[in-house]
């Protein structure tokens, strides 16, 4: 990670054990002068054209249940999941462990990560408030105004949870996340009744001190996290600061935060498109916050960089080339379940609503045309000039700096990782192999399930098992380390993509299983034969010793109309061993799975996938 970074964090550990930080981030702190409503009201700040009734019965009777649901204290997590939390939650205890967390200790004495609490993420998912959005939709559509019960929403959350103690205060991503969803809820109801000023006076309290938390941290996610929380938090900073000019501090979060989006941006999004988390729907989160910077600022006369706009349209491109026909992207890389803004009613592996946002918010144009697209796009206030929906054309493709190849024909698409790592990398899944035939995922990525669980569990879903690639010896392609670490990161020494008449190849070598010996290199050769669903596979290890190959596949339920054999370098059958697997479609939901295993000690496995028996 650099000298940069170990001397940061020896830094901040040292303030953190110390208690020094404590004094930085009061518990208890005096209100300040802030904006009344009226001025708000009043003022030159704008947030997305939300305000006006658009009555739908269907839309509202397609929500009612859902809005009964919620309201009675059933809430949705990571989209796939429903808790019964009740009415009288207390926002601090985990639905899934039972642990109830202290609200009054002090934000940097809480520990995120251990066996007894469990995962924290089940303590920060309903304290994001993406539950009230499908709320706000349904009262859109429906006339209603539900105002007296989603702002006393806030108001509980404020009562449980003490400036800068607790579980709720630990992250300051989740801090910017959840005070962007509070402006959204302020914005489509300023004109309730319900807000009266002495309301507003204790939300703008709590949305001060929660960005001052966020600005007096952001260094942490600036030089140790080094990804979306950046983002974010960011983001966060100059919205709160453009739409409440009167809120003390607002020029300078404004302006800085301007400043910190622009730089993390620059160095996170890669020159082709790609994203130094390797994964789609991280890059998915980065294309929300980029559609909202871009909208906002014209609204706010927020004079981006350049690079924003450069940045949203290569990332654009990246996610839309690998995007199939229902919306699904390959499920590769971490998986959290963010979906920030769930603005319309969509499948969560349909990216459609979201990318189509950000190309209409950069263009004026759509490129995809459903109900759910339509919708995305009058929550943000915006609409196309014209339809355009020329994309994908048969061919190859190549991201050569984030380590993404593959192929395209009608009806099929391949998916190749072959990359090095300029950012830690996740998983260890260096040339795993996604194939799609008419839109399933027939072999595919089993997921990433949760972040604190069993330890098993997490190495199926992180290591190398879960993806469609080789392990050795019963070995990852890198050697684990505690928390999100790998050590000893695998590299790509060479890729490349080319096509015939008839083929489609792809050719790559990587270094791995460093931490099993020195200079062990696992070259692929990937040929796809166009327009017919069939794949060959060789795999080669390269190195002087002789190690127990393994290649392992985890085949969808679409796999079912097809068969695979496997055989060694003499052309002998190798037998396919079938295992339970796992897969994870979101954050914490997973099923049982088939996967399927070839194993040899020579050093080649050549594999062949069609359709039969």
């Amino acid at each position: 990670m650099g000298w940069s970074y170990l001397v940061f964090r020896i830094g901040y550990q040292i303030k953190l054990k110390s208690g020094w930080l404590k004094t930085i981030y009061p518990v208890e702190p005096q209100p300040l002068a802030y904006p009344d409503l009226q001025f708000w009201l009043n003022s030159a700040s704008r947030f997305f054209n939300i305000y006006k009734s658009k009555t739908d019965p269907l839309k509202a009777s397609e929500l009612r249940e859902t809005v009964k649901s919620i309201k009675n204290g059933e809430i949705p997590f990571f989209d796939n999941l429903w808790f019964k939390l009740g009415p009288d939650y207390d926002w601090v205890t985990n639905p899934q462990s039972g642990f109830q967390y202290d609200k009054n200790q002090h934000w940097t004495t809480v520990s995120d990560f251990s066996g007894e609490q469990g995962d924290i993420k089940f303590v920060w998912e309903k304290s994001r408030f993406l539950y009230v959005y499908p709320v706000i939709r349904y009262d859109r559509y429906s006339g209603e105004d539900q105002a007296h019960w989603v702002i006393p929403e806030i108001l509980s959350w404020i009562e449980a949870n003490p400036i800068n103690c607790g579980p709720n205060y630990k992250c300051s991503q989740e801090i910017a996340l959840r005070v962007m969803n509070w402006i959204y809820v302020l914005s489509y109801y300023r004109n309730s009744s319900v807000l009266t000023e002495e309301i507003f006076q204790k939300l703008m309290h709590h949305i001060y001190w929660q960005m001052h938390h966020v600005y007096q941290n952001i260094n942490f996610s600036r030089k140790a996290v080094r990804n979306n929380h950046t983002l974010t938090e960011a983001l966060g900073l100059c919205l709160v600061g453009s739409i409440f000019p009167g809120l003390p501090n607002a020029e300078r979060w404004k302006l800085k935060g301007q400043y910190w989006f622009e730089e993390a941006l620059e160095y996170q999004v890669f020159e082709d498109g790609s994203y130094l988390q390797y994964s789609m729907n991280y890059h998915r989160v980065v294309a929300q916050l980029l559609t909202w910077a871009i909208i906002l600022g014209r609204l706010n006369t927020i004079s981006w960089n350049k690079i924003v706009y450069q940045k949203a349209d290569k990332s654009l491109k990246f996610l839309l080339a690998h995007i199939q026909s229902n919306g699904h992207l390959p499920n590769y890389g971490a998986n959290d379940g963010a979906l920030f803004f769930p603005v319309c009613t969509c499948e969560f592996r349909d990216y459609r609503p979201q990318l189509n946002a950000l190309q209409v918010a950069l263009t004026g144009k759509s490129i995809f045309d459903s109900p759910a697209c339509r919708e995305a796009l009058d929550w943000l206030g915006i609409d196309d000039t014209e339809y355009d929906s020329d994309l994908n054309s048969p061919g190859v493709f190549q991201f050569n700096q984030g380590g993404y190849y593959g192929f395209r024909d009608i009806n099929s698409y391949t998916f190749i990782r072959c990359g090095s790592h300029p950012f830690r990398p996740s998983q260890a899944d260096n040339l795993h192999l996604d194939l799609w035939w008419k839109g399933e995922n027939i072999m595919r990525d089993a997921g990433s399930f949760q972040y604190n669980t069993d330890p098993d569990l997490v190495r199926f879903f992180t290591g190398t098992s879960s993806h469609n690639t080789v392990m050795l010896n019963g070995l990852d392609q890198m050697e684990k380390g505690p928390r999100f670490i790998w050590l000893d990161w695998s590299e790509a020494v060479s890729a490349q993509v080319s096509e015939t008449a008839e083929k489609f190849i792809f050719e790559g070598t990587i270094k791995a299983f460093k931490h099993l010996a020195a200079d062990i290199h696992h070259r692929r050769k990937v040929i796809k034969y166009k327009d017919q669903p069939r794949w060959i596979v060789d795999d080669e290890i390269i190195h002087h010793n002789s190690f127990e190959m393994t290649q392992i596949w985890n085949p969808g339920p679409a796999f079912d109309n097809f068969q695979i054999r496997a055989t060694d370098q003499q052309g002998n059958d190798i037998e396919p061993i079938e295992k339970d697997g796992w897969f994870s479609n979101s954050y914490g939901h997973k099923e049982k799975a088939r996967q399927i295993r070839f194993n040899t000690t020579n050093k080649t496995i050549r594999t062949e996938i069609r359709p039969g028996k």
